[in-house]
């Protein structure tokens, strides 16, 4: 995994990419003190590459449904790197 120095915030880049099974558009998730979070969505691909689209650009958002709400949840980073 590596990042752009200039724009950390908003992308990096794993070493997987089409020839092991990631597919454009596909979320990214990641897990902390074993929760499950979502981290961004995959943006661009090579053969074992792939750029991923973090959820804190301003340019990301998220869409969510939680079954005991009953209602979606949408949610879009901020300038500041925060989420509404």
């Amino acid at each position: 995994m590596e990042r752009d120095p200039a724009n950390w915030h908003r992308s990096l880049m794993i070493e997987a990419g089409l020839k092991d099974g990631i597919e454009l558009n596909a979320p990214v998730l990641g897990v902390e003190n074993g929760r499950l979070g979502a981290v961004g969505r995959v943006t661009e691909l090579g053969p074992h590459w792939a750029k991923v689209l973090l959820i804190t650009d301003e340019l990301s958002s998220v869409a969510a449904y939680i079954p005991a709400s009953s209602g979606r949840v949408c949610s879009k980073a901020k300038a500041d790197r925060t989420c509404s």
